[in-house]
């Protein structure tokens, strides 16, 4: 009978270590490029501007004079963003995000310059969150399913636009209730105007009911 050697025991394999939620990372980026082709049977506006680059209502006659009721196209990128999320330390979050567009421009091609959109601090810890920095207004909070995205927001359905403030929001259940005092507008010239000289800040308040994440009432 030939010999054959002990084997040593299987050792027990290691416990699996137990599941935890995995840290969210400190830097993301995130973004999208849409190429948009635009026409219209007769003149449309963007902002006031008479130009397709976000149609956001029917051309005034005044501005169009004699070729109100000409068909026209366009095709940009304007519409298109990057931005970035960064984490110095939890509950801290940082979103700085820009796009290219300039309601003056019809078709800018290579003139598209980056625009400042959103850029803020926020801390969220349980049912509070607080946000400092420049975003949409607390009385903007629609969300249309739509693929004019410089438009929306901006003029939309929603009462206003991008301001710089800083605001709190509390969640209780299906209610969300928000505060937020703000720069009253922008100021884009050069030199200090009523913007500026005046301490009053805007005041804002909210009530939103959220029964689900895709359908809001605003209050």
């Amino acid at each position: 009978v030939p010999f054959v050697p002990a084997q040593p025991p299987i050792p027990p394999a290691p416990p699996e270590a137990p599941l935890t939620d995995a840290a969210p990372p400190k830097f993301k980026a995130y973004g999208f490029i849409q190429t948009t082709g635009v026409m219209a049977s007769s003149a449309v506006e963007t902002f006031g501007k008479p130009n397709m680059g976000a149609i956001s209502a029917a051309g005034n006659p005044v501005f169009h004079s004699g070729v109100e009721n000409s068909v026209r196209s366009s095709f940009y990128v304007a519409q298109s963003r990057l931005g970035v999320e960064i984490r110095p330390l939890d509950p801290l979050l940082g979103t700085l995000e820009i796009d290219f567009f300039d309601s003056t421009k019809a078709s800018p091609t290579v003139a598209s310059l980056p625009r400042l959109r959103r850029a803020f601090l926020e801390s969220k810890t349980g049912i509070l969150t607080l946000r400092l920095g420049q975003d949409w207004d607390l009385v903007s909070p629609l969300g249309p399913l739509t693929w004019n995205w410089i438009q929306h927001g901006f003029q939309s359905g929603d009462i206003g636009f991008m301001r710089i403030q800083a605001l709190a929001l509390v969640k209780t259940g299906y209610f969300e209730h928000g505060i937020a005092v703000g720069l009253p507008a922008a100021n884009t010239s050069e030199l200090d105007g009523a913007i500026e000289l005046v301490i009053v800040p805007t005041l804002a308040l909210r009530e939103t009911f959220q029964p689900s994440d895709i359908f809001h009432v605003v209050l």
